[in-house]
């Protein structure tokens, strides 16, 4: 029996494809709608859940939150990042 009361994320591909967001990876290598589309869209280098439209995903790595974890994982806290 689905439980109604899951949280459901819209899939970038079809918002009429309402998946439960621990299963969004899977259901992006079977969406139908992604063979078609694909070429519109990218896919977010912090995180492949990201299915961003081109024209924003540069806006979306500037604000995407998963960008900070990758920042923190690269980097000891006694290093500079930037020189």
């Amino acid at each position: 029996m689905i439980n109604s009361l899951e949280p459901k994320i819209a899939c970038s591909y079809n918002p009429d494809h309402l998946v439960n967001p621990a299963r969004l990876l899977w259901h992006y290598t079977k969406c139908p709608d992604r063979k078609h589309m694909s070429q519109m869209f990218k896919i977010c280098p912090y995180n492949p859940a990201h299915h961003i439209p081109n024209c924003e995903l540069y806006n979306h790595m500037k604000r995407c939150p998963n960008a900070k974890v990758q920042l923190k994982l690269n980097f000891r806290n006694d290093e500079d990042p930037w020189g």
